[in-house]
């Protein structure tokens, strides 16, 4: 149990829960009603996801 724990792979989805639920909890609904950007295979950002951050 302690060696799943201080994986890599369960360091990144645990951090990933916790940026989740931060966001979704302090961000204002009506600012952000999504995400902002989507990643493509490589792990970048769209276009459409860099101009929707341009515009807030």
């Amino acid at each position: 149990m302690v060696s799943l724990i201080k994986s890599p792979w369960f360091k990144g989805k645990f951090g990933e829960f916790l940026v989740n639920l931060s966001a979704r909890r302090f961000l204002d609904k009506s600012r952000y009603p999504g995400t902002l950007a989507s990643p493509l295979t490589k792990g970048s950002m769209s276009k459409r996801g860099l101009r929707e951050m341009r515009k807030r």
